[in-house]
């Protein structure tokens, strides 16, 4: 595989593969390590296939207008809609047809946001557990 996305989508393929090898072999699926890691390759697996969608979405203009005819009758085809930079230096573009992107902090807090409460929710039932172990009868 080549190319700029060919890292994202062997991970989308291959983690979710490792975590199925996991889940399936008996051994492997008796060891809590084991299966919080296959959730875990599950959720990069996820992940990686979201990024490969996000990074698509902003390398090519999505948003195309026609341009009418010129008065020499001539077509002028279709242009991207073009996405504002921000930047206003001296010599630089204010508008582009594709930007960069990289998630900010927020962008990257909100997404792990969804992980942290499970951990969070797993972690308090783990200790109310053994604070109250189940009585033999």
């Amino acid at each position: 595989m080549t190319g700029d996305y060919a890292a994202l989508y062997a991970a989308e393929i291959i983690l979710p593969i490792m975590a199925l090898v996991m889940v399936v072999t008996p051994r492997l699926r008796l060891s809590r390590i084991a299966m919080i890691s296959a959730a875990l390759l599950t959720i990069l697996g996820i992940l990686a296939h979201r990024m490969m969608l996000l990074y698509g979405a902003y390398a090519v203009p999505s948003l195309l207008f026609t341009l009418p005819e010129s008065s020499s009758g001539a077509q002028l085809g279709s242009w991207g809609y073009p996405i504002s930079t921000g930047f206003g230096a001296l010599g630089e573009p204010m508008f582009a047809a594709t930007t960069a992107y990289v998630p900010t902090m927020i962008e990257v807090g909100v997404a792990l946001l969804p992980l942290g409460i499970a951990v969070f929710v797993c972690a308090v039932l783990m200790l109310l557990a053994r604070a109250y172990p189940a009585h033999e009868r």
